[in-house]
């Protein structure tokens, strides 16, 4: 079962042009900018975690559905680096979605 820090997806994101839309409590959505835009078909829910701050494996499953990502793997590499910002803006353009 996959699960990943909170802290570190979040970081991630903002890291790779998301920035917050909303807050709720704990809960957060983020969509995608370019040039300091919003890309209104591309955002995402994080999850406030439980107790334990983690991103389960049904959280990853919805993230990875709403960033139009092809799979669980593509989605945590976004997370964790080896799939860069530019990748995912090309895979994006090449699916027609912006």
């Amino acid at each position: 079962m996959t699960q990943l820090k909170r802290r570190n997806v979040i970081k991630s994101l903002k890291g790779k042009g998301f920035r917050p839309l909303s807050e709720k409590s704990n809960d957060l959505w983020f969509g995608l900018t370019i040039d300091d835009e919003f890309v209104p078909q591309i955002k995402t829910f994080v999850s406030g975690g439980g107790q334990r701050q983690m991103i389960y494996e049904d959280n990853i499953h919805n993230m990875t559905h709403e960033l139009h990502m092809d799979n669980k793997k593509q989605f945590l590499n976004y997370i964790k680096c080896p799939y860069s910002y530019s990748e995912y803006f090309r895979d994006l353009r090449r699916k027609n979605i912006i």
